[in-house]
């Protein structure tokens, strides 16, 4: 049934040649109607699956990034990253003076 195409309602029987969306849409349809029927013959009881688990995110690190542009004007702003990769490579800029991460209270001066 996964691979089987059913050409009856789901597709226009009256067109040569499908676009692409509604190939797509009557392939929808197909999919819905045979897990239905396959579902009919067989026992509910059979199907039941356990629930999926949602996967725990991993906590963001943050930053409080103080920048000094090539005019000596400073500015600082707050930054989330998801890796500890992406959090070293907005530290490691030129133009960074000073880091503050908030999970460790740990503060980096640069000079």
């Amino acid at each position: 049934m996964e691979h089987i195409y059913h050409k009856g309602k789901y597709k226009g029987e009256r067109w040569k040649h499908l676009r692409p969306y509604l190939k797509r849409v009557g392939n929808k349809a197909w999919r819905r109607d045979a897990v239905l029927q396959i579902a009919e013959e067989l026992d509910w009881d059979k199907l039941a699956v356990a629930p999926k688990r949602k996967r725990k995110r991993k906590p963001k690190i943050r930053l409080k990034i103080t920048m000094c542009s090539a005019r000596g004007f400073r500015h600082s702003y707050y930054r989330s990253y998801s890796s500890e990769k992406a959090a070293e490579d907005a530290m490691r800029r030129n133009t960074v003076e000073r880091v503050f991460i908030f999970e460790r209270n740990i503060l980096i001066e640069k000079k």
